[in-house]
């Protein structure tokens, strides 16, 4: 598991189900999880972010 999210092989559908049933039985690991997905979003994600970020881009682009 990662921080916001959980990390599957492509194909491993018994991976796959151990991590649902570990987040279905244990609260505070979901809410862990949607926590650090929500300041993920906030951070990196936004309309505003990437629009900060194309800006810097094409002011660097300028100089």
């Amino acid at each position: 598991m990662v921080p916001n999210g959980v990390l599957i092989k492509d194909g491993d559908v018994e991976s796959a189900v151990k991590a649902i049933k570990a987040l279905f039985e244990d609260k505070k690991l979901l809410d862990s999880k949607g926590t650090a997905s929500l300041e993920k979003y906030k951070k990196s994600l936004t309309l505003e972010k990437m629009w900060k970020d194309y800006e810097t881009l094409y002011m660097n682009m300028l100089k």
